[in-house]
């Protein structure tokens, strides 16, 4: 089994039975037994009841039933085979139990890969397709998201956004758009090896355009340049559209393109009226 780390805290108790019972769960949850660990398969406690047992105990925590999922956790890692492949889980369950117990955290606290793959043993796997509509709390927790590493004053701007997205640029003449909206082009394709196809409606192929990209530095295998809108988007990650006015895209052409392409993320660039608002409405992001 590969070895792998798991963050464990050790509860403040002096007691020496429970302080070798959590030695015991990080010495099988990094696939290192201790001497004269019992390893005999578990008959009585399948794991998927033991951690449908815990989901439970997730929505509704209590103290009391939380020391009776423990022990019933606790059996099963001194009881279970060394190559399960979950024991890493299982000792994560139990420390969660631990600390909830000896009032250290308010609620069983795990980690989001944890919670993952404790949904895998109690059956519940699913992907971003399946999360539509109305889904159980179990269910969301139980996916696992793939955010975008963003860094620098990216990740102070975004955060960590998962695809698709949709991200709206505006402003007056002058103030920066499509330099902003280039060098975040850039950024995606060179950082990222996002798939980048960045429409150029406004300034179009022009030496201005070529003289920004080369002073930004814009220069990328996965940056491709359009001067209008392709017949679809399917062999790109992201799209920018430089910009929706004089590409004169209304609500309902926008809505078409997203429900269209709903696997591409896309970056809009919208002009200032005289009053310093954009051009446009917010319900094409609705």
């Amino acid at each position: 089994m590969e070895a792998r780390i798991v963050d464990f805290y050790m509860v403040e108790n002096t007691n020496k039975d429970k302080r070798l019972r959590l030695m015991k769960m990080k010495a099988l949850a990094l696939a290192e037994p201790l001497d004269g660990l019992a390893t005999t398969k578990c008959a009585n406690n399948q794991p998927a009841d033991i951690v449908n047992r815990y989901l439970d105990l997730l929505d509704k925590p209590t103290r009391a039933a939380a020391m009776g999922v423990l022990s019933s956790v606790e059996r099963f890692i001194e009881q279970a085979d060394n190559n399960y492949p979950y024991m890493a889980e299982f000792a994560a369950m139990a420390v969660s139990l631990s600390d909830y117990i000896n009032e250290e955290t308010a609620t069983p606290q795990i980690a989001a890969i944890d919670l993952n793959n404790i949904h895998k043993i109690s059956g519940v796997n699913v992907d971003n397709s399946e999360l539509k509509g109305i889904v159980s709390s179990k269910t969301l927790l139980a996916h696992q998201f793939e955010p975008l590493n963003f860094g620098g004053k990216w990740k102070l701007l975004f955060g960590r956004p998962t695809a698709p997205f949709k991200v709206m640029v505006h402003g007056a003449p002058g103030n920066g758009k499509s330099t902003f909206a280039i060098q975040f082009a850039k950024y995606l394709a060179s950082s990222h090896k996002l798939r980048v196809l960045y429409i150029a409606n406004e300034e179009s192929f022009t030496y201005t355009f070529q003289e920004k990209l080369m002073r930004l530095n814009a220069i990328d295998d996965n940056l491709k340049i359009a001067d209008s809108l392709p017949d679809n988007f399917d062999d790109y990650d992201v799209a920018f559209f430089d910009s929706v006015n004089t590409m004169k895209l209304d609500i309902d052409d926008l809505r078409r393109i997203f429900k269209q392409n709903d696997k591409t993320s896309f970056v809009l660039i919208f002009q200032n009226n005289k009053k310093g608002q954009f051009r446009g409405s917010l319900e094409c992001f609705t």
